[in-house]
C-alpha cells in the first residue's frame, strides 16, 4: 500500500488563485470591444477614368491596418490590401478580384491600378 502524498493548503490556494486570475483576464480580454473603422466615402466622381472598381460608389475603412472598401448599393464589403485578406473570414469581407476592373489594354497588366485605393485607405488609419 502507498502512503498519499497531502498536498498544502499554501499550493491549494496558489492554484486556485491563478485559475481565478486566467479566467478575469480572459474575461477582460473578450469584453474589450472591437476598434471601430476609419471610414470615407469615394467613387468614380474622385478617380476619374482611374477608378479600378465595376461599382460606382464605395466606402473605404481602415481597421488596423486593414483596408476594405463597402460597395453602397450592394452593401457587400471587399478586402482591398493583404492585412484585410488576412481578415477577410472573421469579418466576412469578400475577395475583390470579381469587381476589380480588367485594363483597357493587354500590355503586361490585367488590372486597373488599385494602389490608389489602399493609399487613401491607409491615410486613414494614421
Amino acid at each position: 500500500m502507498t502512503a498519499r502524498r497531502r498536498v498544502s493548503p499554501v499550493l491549494w490556494f496558489a492554484l486556485a488563485a491563478g485559475v481565478f486570475l486566467a479566467l478575469l483576464i480572459g474575461a477582460a480580454v473578450y469584453a474589450v470591444p472591437k476598434p471601430s473603422p476609419t471610414t470615407q466615402t469615394i467613387g468614380v466622381e474622385d478617380l476619374g477614368a482611374k477608378w479600378p472598381l465595376t461599382f460606382e460608389r464605395g466606402e473605404l475603412a481602415c481597421l488596423g491596418q486593414a483596408i476594405t472598401i463597402k460597395d453602397l448599393a450592394s452593401n457587400i464589403t471587399y478586402a482591398l490590401n493583404g492585412a484585410a485578406d488576412g481578415a477577410a473570414r472573421e469579418f466576412g469581407w469578400s475577395d475583390v478580384r470579381p469587381v476589380w476592373k480588367d485594363a483597357p489594354t493587354s500590355m503586361g497588366i490585367p488590372k486597373l491600378d488599385i494602389s490608389p485605393l489602399i493609399d487613401r485607405g491607409l491615410s486613414l488609419c494614421r
